[in-house]
Formats: structure tokens, sequence, C-alpha cells
């Protein structure tokens, strides 16, 4: 890994263990082992070290997440894919997870790059869409039906990494099921997984 990596990753550490409204170039350069003139040849200041850490973060879970995914499957197919990915995903790299969400309501990323459609998203989108056209999903909008599915997958994912219940392959078909059945159609759910 090069410096401009080494600084990226110290500084999701430090933002995940202490917030972003505590983090401070100090900090950094301690953990990094770089001085301020290293930091300051990649990143002009906070704010575009924390968009460059958003934006690499954001596209490394987008393509953890739609890996395996693909146009051509059928809509419930899609889906699944789609929440194992993201499940399998913020299980492994529950950093990045922490980073996004305390990122938010963040006024150092700037609203259209969080509000940014990657790839992961606009599969998601189009998913919904296609689902919608298909009678096998409800008529809502398409990103309330992402906000239900993922918020209700992330939510029993949090609580699973904390150890709050036991986690494996029936408990994340389970939630997978759930989330499909809060945005299908009776069609919809008549379909086979």
């Amino acid at each position: 890994m090069g410096k401009r990596e080494d600084i990226l990753d110290a500084t999701l550490d430090l933002v995940v263990e202490d917030g972003l409204a505590a983090f401070s170039f100090s900090r950094l350069f301690e953990r990094a082992n770089v001085g301020a003139g290293t930091v300051y040849h990649y990143f002009p200041g906070k704010d575009a070290l924390l968009e460059a850490l958003y934006t690499s973060v954001a596209q490394r879970m987008d393509q953890g997440v739609i890996e395996g995914w693909s146009a051509d499957q059928p809509v419930r197919t899609q889906f699944e894919v789609l929440l194992r990915g993201l499940a399998g995903y913020t299980l492994a790299h529950p950093k990045d997870l922490s980073l996004l969400d305390a990122c938010k309501e963040a006024r150092a990323i700037p609203a259209e790059l969080k509000l940014r459609v990657t790839p992961g998203m606009k599969a998601a989108l189009d998913l919904f869409a296609r689902g919608q056209a298909e009678g096998l999903l409800r008529p809502i909008h398409p990103h309330l039906a992402l906000t239900i599915t993922t918020g209700l997958l992330l939510s029993v994912v949090g609580g699973a990494a904390i150890g709050k219940f036991p986690w494996g392959p029936a408990e994340l078909d389970e939630v997978v099921e759930s989330c499909w059945r809060a945005i299908a159609t009776d069609r919809g759910l008549r379909t086979e997984p």
C-alpha cells in the first residue's frame, strides 16, 4: 500500500473510533505515521480527505454488493443477490458501514456526493422498476423500496454483528425473505426465490 492509502485507512480508523466531529489531523499524523506535508500532498484539506475516503469506501462497498449480480437474472434473483451481497460486505467490512453512517449528516461530504447514484444503487433501482413493471413489487417509489429493504437488512446485520442474536445462513435467508415480503405484491409473494 502507498502513503495515500495509509492515510485513508488511518482516517477510516479514527472516524470509526472517535467520530467524525472529533477527527483531527494531529491524530492522523500520528496514526498514519506521516507528516503534514505528506497528507497535504494528497489532500488539500480535511474536507478533501473526507470526501476521498467517503468515495473510496462507497466504491468498495458498491463493488462488493453487486458481485454476482446480472441484469439478465430474474427480479427475485437480482434482489437476493444484492441483499446477500450487502449483508456479506457489511459483515466483512463493518468499518465501511460505520463510516457511511457517520457521513450521512456530515457537512464535510457534499450532498451531491451522498446522493450520487452508484452502479449498485442503479442496479437496485432498476430491479425495483422492473419488478413493478412485472407486477412483482408494490408501486412505491424505488428509493423508498430501497430504504425499506436495506434499512431492515442493515439493522438486523448490525444486531448480529454485536452478538444480539445468532447469525448464519438460515437467519440470512429469513431476513432476505422478510425484505422481499415488505415490498412484494401478492404475485411477487408467489414467485420462487
